[in-house]
């Protein structure tokens, strides 16, 4: 006779994210890559992170600035001035503009900004706190409206029965009136014949 071995147990295995990315795919989770004027999602969201650095390389320049022991800087006057006079919806028009502002402490601190922002996009920007926040403000979201959802739902199906309750205090449960209307043969006269 041959002694029979158990397997040895196999540790969990833990999907790596490509691993799961890949199984989103196979699961249909793609988003089509035309679904937002010709770009995936991803490439929506690239287009507008320029903006946001812009403004995070302002703030830093002027965080920077603010370190010096001279008072405020020609570079923080001009970058206050010109987030006063125009605040940045788009980042590249605001740096086009502040680019070839007649001030040369403007210009000078527009192109400051304009190489800081690609430094913050890949030193200062942590790119993984980002995914952390943004799945976590995901499931805040879809939390607190399934929450609304339900409460909702709830708070509907409370009053609908709370509404056949009090008409089925008036109301027999096939129409008819309550007992106490009726008389003793059920009849709404009380058995008298008129």
């Amino acid at each position: 006779r041959r002694a029979v071995r158990a397997a040895p147990a196999r540790p969990i295995q833990r999907w790596s994210q490509r691993r799961a990315a890949a199984r989103c795919v196979e699961q249909g989770m793609r988003c089509p890559s035309d679904s937002f004027g010709g770009c995936g999602p991803e490439r929506m969201l690239a287009k507008k992170l320029p903006t946001l650095f812009t403004q995070a390389a302002v703030r830093v320049v002027l965080e920077q600035e603010a370190t010096y022991e001279i008072g405020t800087t020609p570079t923080a006057k001009a970058l206050k001035a010109a987030l006063e006079a125009t605040p940045i919806a788009d980042g590249d028009e605001w740096l086009l503009a502040h680019l070839s502002h007649s001030d040369s402490d403007t210009r000078l601190a527009a192109v400051r900004v304009l190489e800081l922002r690609t430094a913050y996009a890949r030193e200062g920007f942590d790119w993984e706190q980002l995914q952390r926040e943004a799945i976590d403000e995901a499931d805040k979201a879809n939390q607190a409206l399934m929450a609304a959802f339900m409460e909702r739902q709830l708070g509907e199906g409370v009053a609908a029965a709370a509404a056949d309750e009090g008409g089925s205090e008036a109301e027999g449960c096939d129409g008819s009136q309550a007992e106490g209307d009726a008389g003793k043969d059920g009849r709404p006269d009380g058995g008298k014949e008129g």
